[in-house]
């Protein structure tokens, strides 16, 4: 081992590893969607299923513009920081109140949909951490 390797930063993953873990939460997460749905009717509280649901779903087309607005990003010539930032921003605030608003409108939905969200980055965190492991342990 030289200086140079002892000098060197791991470099982050390329955008399609973080493609490639976002698509590998897709089927779990529409499994615990499908079993939240049916276990939440069975418990007589189905808006909480199905909010379960939408939270997922929100999740998901998070993860999916944000995949489209980092490509966006890293293929612009010019640096385009600040709306990458506000695009983010936006993004996030339009879930939010969505969110907000069915939970002060529709509690139980809105419950559900809180829920489904943290879901969905549970799930993407494990799958990431997964990944990460894996790369460490092959280095």
């Amino acid at each position: 081992m030289n200086d140079e390797d002892l000098r060197s930063e791991p470099q982050p993953a390329p955008l399609t590893e973080v493609a490639q873990q976002s698509r590998r939460v897709r089927i779990p997460a529409a499994i615990v969607a499908v079993l939240s749905l049916v276990v939440a009717s069975l418990l007589g509280a189905p808006l909480i299923g199905a909010g379960v649901c939408l939270g997922l779903a929100f999740g998901g087309l998070n993860a999916q513009l944000l995949q489209a607005s980092m490509v966006r990003f890293t293929d612009a010539a010019a640096n385009r920081r600040k709306q990458f930032v506000l695009g983010g921003f936006a993004r996030l605030g339009a879930i939010t109140v969505v969110t907000l608003v069915l939970v002060s409108l529709i509690r139980p939905l809105g419950w559900g949909i809180l829920g489904g969200l943290a879901g969905y980055q549970m799930l993407l965190l494990g799958f990431a951490a997964a990944a990460m492991y894996k790369q460490v342990r092959r280095v």
